[in-house]
């Protein structure tokens, strides 16, 4: 087993109570021997990657589509056969980017990336074009493109609330970046596999770069608050004025701003060609005309951003081996970061650190994180709501500490998106542990993955009866069938927070049939048809904010 190292608390201050940059004392990794490193390179063999160095040479010498005099996309009178220069049917693209406060993430003072959307020009869009391309390995294609600063870049501002980056980054490209008739393959002079994947990802960031939301925001006067509010009117004037007066879409939950969509046309090519500003096509803004709020991050009880792997914080509240408030946790390993720990409690390389709350308990204190309380479970780390009672660690300086010793331990070194546990004694051998270890965790994945389940049922239930109820609110306001007619102008009437909110649950559910089917099969089984009850009584208690938050189940 290697040696984990320390778990530093590298946990930053949410409010004046935060965690420093705590070492997390976690694992360090006692020695990468020569099968841990000879198992990385052949990792990346059959990943079909090469060293860095080859890797960059290839692209240096690469080239996408020589665009002569192109045409601007969404504006031809005539169909475009050559499609590398022109994007079609994705003409409109659109730069969105997320205002999370709950849970927070990215910066304080910056908007996030969501991606950029290939949407044609009529506001339909086109999504996974192609499956074969739909890369599982985001964060590795990068880093042998040589673009590990990229890569740092998006891990700040490109960021999921509700999972990793890399698995966020693997849905966007998936689902919107096989859609941009520019990065197809046939584009590129001797192209080598992967190689638009780097173009997508650095146009998005350098677009999103020229997009500063908060700055333009903040310039008219806007700025996050718990009290302020603003209008469309003036938002949209501080966001259209460095865009030829081009308004955008602007999203909304429960009121509060979360969500601005930039739309462009783009003359040639996504590599290359000249992004020109645009008005919205086809959606519709889900803002109220006043009243919307702007929140600060961390308002909504969402943890404080961690901005790089080494930021600082002011010491902990507690002393005498107690950690307090809320922060992350990273793994130090020969005297370096070497990743964090994620919500499950496992040792992971890439993507977002999740945020730990620690409270005090007796001499020490407990963890625990959005996954619920952490705790040893066949002596690895782990945190889940299946875990009944939590560890009580104490900490050493800001080195996690367990039963006085501040060394963990792990099997191996995880690498790309491989997860690791983590052990606090040594001992726990690869053949004699990780059978244990598996049963354990399988049973913990599957009770995590019914409690997901019943939200997300909840959500769907929940979103139906508030559509249903306003359908028939149509309908008994426009008598004489012309409910259909009010329908298709709802952008005249004053939609409620709910009734947004509630659209936007479905619109996240696009393959209905396959939403259906699943409800079906879950209702053939007899133990899932008490969470499916469950799901439907909380659907009818719950406010549907309440069921975002995760009360169900």
């Amino acid at each position: 087993m290697a040696y984990a190292g320390e778990v530093h608390n590298a946990m930053v201050a949410q409010s004046d109570a935060g965690w420093p940059s705590i070492i997390d004392n976690m694992p360090s990794v006692r020695s990468l021997s020569g099968f841990a490193l000879s198992a990385l390179a052949t990792a990346q063999n059959v990943l079909g990657m090469q060293s860095s160095i080859a890797r960059q040479a290839g692209l240096d010498i690469r080239a996408s589509a020589t665009c002569n005099s192109p045409q601007l996309s969404c504006h031809n009178s005539s169909a475009i056969e050559d499609l590398c220069c022109f994007n079609s049917p994705g003409g409109a693209l659109l730069q969105t980017q997320f205002w999370d406060t709950n849970p927070v993430t990215g910066p304080a003072d910056s908007w996030t990336i969501h991606g950029l959307w290939p949407d044609n020009c009529d506001g339909t869009y086109d999504s996974n074009c192609d499956d074969s391309r739909a890369y599982t390995n985001i964060t590795q294609i990068l880093q042998a493109a040589g673009d590990d600063d990229l890569v740092s870049y998006m891990q700040t501002y490109w960021v999921s609330d509700s999972g990793s980056a890399e698995s966020f980054w693997e849905h966007e490209w998936s689902k919107h970046g096989t859609c941009i008739s520019t990065l197809d393959p046939d584009c590129y002079t001797d192209y080598q596999s992967t190689e638009e994947v780097p173009d997508f990802f650095t146009r998005t960031v350098d677009l999103f770069k020229s997009l500063p939301s908060y700055e333009w925001l903040s310039d008219a006067g806007i700025v996050p608050s718990t009290s302020a509010t603003y209008t469309t009117a003036q938002i949209q004037a501080a966001l259209s004025k460095s865009r030829d007066g081009h308004q955008v879409y602007l999203g909304c939950r429960s009121g509060a701003l979360n969500e601005i969509w930039y739309f462009f046309n783009v003359q040639g090519s996504l590599q290359t060609g000249d992004f020109e500003a645009s008005d919205l096509v086809g959606s519709k803004s889900t803002c109220p005309s006043t009243g919307i709020k702007y929140l600060p991050k961390g308002s909504g009880g969402g943890s404080s951003p961690t901005a790089t792997a080494t930021s600082t914080g002011p010491s902990p509240t507690s002393t005498g081996g107690v950690f307090s408030g809320k922060g992350t946790l990273n793994v130090v390993t020969s005297g370096s970061k070497k990743g964090c720990i994620i919500s499950g409690g496992k040792w992971y390389m890439s993507g977002t650190c999740a945020s730990f709350t620690a409270t005090s308990s007796g001499d020490g204190f407990t963890l625990s994180s959005s996954k619920g309380k952490c705790g040893l479970v066949s002596g690895a780390l782990t945190c889940s709501s299946a875990v009944s009672s939590a560890t009580v660690f104490s900490a050493d300086g800001n080195a996690l500490a367990y039963d006085d010793s501040t060394t963990f331990y792990a099997d191996s070194v995880p690498s790309g998106t491989t997860q690791g546990s983590v052990f606090a004694e040594e001992g726990h051998s690869h053949s004699a542990s990780v059978s244990d270890m598996g049963k354990a965790e399988k049973a913990l994945r599957a009770a995590e993955e019914k409690r997901k389940k019943g939200k997300e049922l909840a959500l769907l239930f929940k979103s139906r009866e508030i559509i249903d109820d306003f359908l028939v609110f149509l309908f008994l306001s426009y008598p004489n069938n012309q409910a259909d007619s009010a329908q298709s102008n709802t952008d005249t009437l004053e939609l409620a927070a709910d009734m947004a909110d509630a659209i936007e649950v479905l619109s996240s559910h696009e393959d209905q049939m396959a939403v259906d089917r699943a409800i079906a099969q879950l209702e053939k089984n007899k133990g899932d048809m008490k969470m499916v009850a469950l799901a439907r009584k909380n659907a009818e208690v719950l406010t549907l904010g309440e069921i975002m938050d995760g009360k169900v189940a």
